[in-house]
């Protein structure tokens, strides 16, 4: 039988743990804003405001739930909790971070009334339509032990708002906080749409390391002679063997790498490589990076970096089908990115858990209260976010208590009179 008394008492205190130095520096009444945020989110699985203050285990009702938290979402200020908070992922990401760039969108067919409401392509869709909606761009690090997918950096924006100049407006300023704030030993993953020299340049003159899957229609120079794409791929047919260790349908797969060290048409970088990788799809993989990649262990390296940006993906999937992602029904930009910002924290304290916490009592009691049909998975974000909500559901006392932020009640009987 489960204990949920003991496991909603412990796992209290290891939020405790986690919010208290986020929360140390913000004023009472925003501390209650953001404990009943993460409690309203964890338990109900919604972005809903009127769905978050349903699941607020105090007294007050839920229209004055409510309305304290709409009127907080308007004014709120997420970055006054952002130093701390990336200081806490700092424990986890580990000396040499690596983090995964990607873009989504949340997509507001039948929407009107929304704030700079512009058009994106739907990337849930099959034929890729383009609906009304925000772009979303998204940062996240991967902890050293289990490569669980933690927020860095994050912002809805239209392409209609006020001040925007361009996407790579957006990942440029992402670049500078990675690399600010977690040091050049840093390596930033891109795809596809993120072949682009002046992002290169940029994160080359940061110092940190970058690992873009390039496009096929580049010419490269090599020993000074310029070469096609198709080339280069009959020049170097695979050197080093290595087996796919990662979990899913590429698991056992035996790849052929391959390192050739070029130039760009149209930069003055040095000390690039293209490592190119066999096996895969019809035509071999083509990563670039401004690393030095000497040796099989190092190719292997590159490979495995970029092959893990999948993780980012199942992250965009998780917050959208557990949490209801693109079911944010607040009108404003503003109230927007502060709602999916608490959101974030809580995907953030979920990979914190994780990487701290497993394989010890309170993770298998977690684990077991979310009733998972898999034992054996690799991204343990929606079964940490169901055993938790789970457990949190069960208790009696919320988040206030036990973080200390109750008012202090005043005894009317005992006031004097004079």
């Amino acid at each position: 039988m489960t204990n949920y008394t003991r496991n909603s008492y412990e796992i209290k205190r290891n939020i405790k743990f986690f919010l208290s130095p986020l929360l140390e520096p913000l004023a009472l009444d925003d501390k209650r804003f953001v404990a009943d945020m993460f409690s309203g989110i964890t338990i109900g699985k919604s972005l809903i405001v009127s769905e978050i203050a349903r699941n607020l285990q105090n007294q007050a009702t839920q229209k004055a739930n409510f309305k304290r938290l709409s009127a907080h979402l308007k004014h709120f200020n997420e970055y006054d909790m952002m130093a701390a908070y990336l200081s806490q992922m700092k424990s986890v990401l580990g000396e040499k971070p690596i983090f995964l760039f990607d873009d989504s969108d949340i997509t507001k067919p039948y929407g009107h009334i929304f704030e700079d409401l512009g058009l994106v392509k739907d990337g849930s869709s099959k034929k890729h339509t383009i609906e009304k909606g925000y772009h979303v761009a998204q940062v996240v690090g991967l902890t050293e032990k289990t490569y669980q997918p933690c927020p860095i950096a994050h912002e809805i924006y239209s392409s209609k708002g006020q001040g925007y100049k361009s996407n790579n407006t957006v990942t440029h300023q992402q670049i500078e906080l990675v690399t600010t704030t977690f040091g050049t030993h840093s390596r930033l993953v891109f795809d596809r749409g993120y072949d682009d020299v002046k992002i290169m340049e940029h994160v080359n003159a940061t110092g940190a390391s970058f690992v873009i899957r390039v496009q096929k229609n580049r010419k490269y120079i090599i020993e000074g002679k310029k070469h096609t794409c198709l080339e280069v791929m009959e020049r170097y047919k695979g050197k080093y063997e290595h087996s796919i260790k990662f979990q899913g349908d590429y698991e056992g797969r035996e790849v052929k790498l391959s390192v050739a060290p070029i130039k760009l048409l149209s930069s003055d970088m040095e000390r690039l490589n293209l490592v190119l990788v066999y096996g895969i799809s019809e035509h071999p993989m083509m990563l670039l990076t401004n690393e030095e990649v000497k040796g099989k262990d190092a190719a292997i390296a590159i490979f495995n970096s970029y092959f893990l940006r999948w993780r980012i993906e199942e992250f965009f999937r998780c917050i959208k089908q557990v949490y209801g992602f693109e079911n944010m029904r607040v009108q404003s930009l503003k109230r927007m990115n502060t709602l999916s910002w608490m959101l974030q924290f809580i995907m953030g304290y979920q990979a914190y858990f994780v990487e701290t916490q497993k394989k010890n009592m309170l993770w298998q009691r977690i684990i077991d209260a979310a009733k998972a049909y898999k034992k054996k998975v690799s991204i343990w974000s929606y079964q940490v976010a169901y055993g938790i909500g789970k457990v949190l559901s069960k208790s009696h006392q919320n988040l206030h208590e036990i973080l200390g932020l109750n008012r202090t009640t005043i005894d009317r009987q005992l006031m004097p009179l004079f």
